[in-house]
């Protein structure tokens, strides 16, 4: 268990690491096959737990193979599992959520050009109908703008399904620069707590 960190990986396979450990000690010590029995009963715990989290996969699979647990076993089907239940198929509802995100992004990304272009002409020359179109392309860009900050809203704050959506999800809130925004960032800290099993490590 030399190579093995367990403050990275989840609390429960963190222990199993912990009494395979002791277990391998006490089997060398004593040499019994009852001891060895237990030992492997532990690395057969430690192969079928439920990885949470990529940290959690790449562990477990490091484990198995330095123990050389694949010989005679077909591990895939529990790996297969693993790596499901870490990137799971996109819910419609995020799906949606990206979606409208997309969309909102076009719009303001339009608006904001539109505007451009009618506060250039109205500085230029300020007369009525140019004064009218830069007021209504300011009026748009604002709408483009709650618009898209309430899709942002609706896709971040909700547990992110996946690290990958969480990636995402964090370079939205980066490039918009909406990071700032208090209630995105502790819904973005909370799933990287969430997908690192490294929690509450602040000094």
């Amino acid at each position: 268990m030399a190579n093995i960190i367990t403050t990275t990986v989840s609390p429960v396979l963190a222990a199993l690491f912990v009494a395979e450990d002791a277990a391998r000690i006490v089997a060398e010590t004593r040499q019994c096959d009852d001891n060895d029995n237990a030992r492997c009963l532990i690395q057969y715990e430690i192969a079928h737990h439920t990885a949470e989290t990529v940290n959690d996969l790449k562990t477990k699979l490091g484990f198995m193979v330095e123990q050389k647990m694949g010989d005679g076993m077909d591990w895939l089907p529990t790996v297969l599992e693993d790596v499901q239940r870490i990137e799971p198929v996109e819910t419609a509802d995020r799906v949606e959520a990206l979606k409208r995100y997309e969309e909102t992004t076009a719009e303001n990304t339009a608006a904001l050009a539109a505007f451009s272009v009618a506060e250039a002409t109205f500085e230029e020359d300020p007369h009525v109908e140019a004064t009218r179109a830069h007021t209504r392309a300011n009026m748009r860009l604002d709408e483009a703008s709650n618009a898209q900050c309430e899709a942002i809203r609706a896709l971040i704050l909700p547990p992110a399904p996946s690290l990958s959506a969480l990636l995402v999800n964090m370079q939205i809130a980066i490039d918009t620069g909406m990071i700032a925004c208090t209630d995105l960032n502790n819904a973005l800290a909370t799933d990287l707590r969430r997908f690192s099993n490294y929690a509450n490590q602040e000094a």
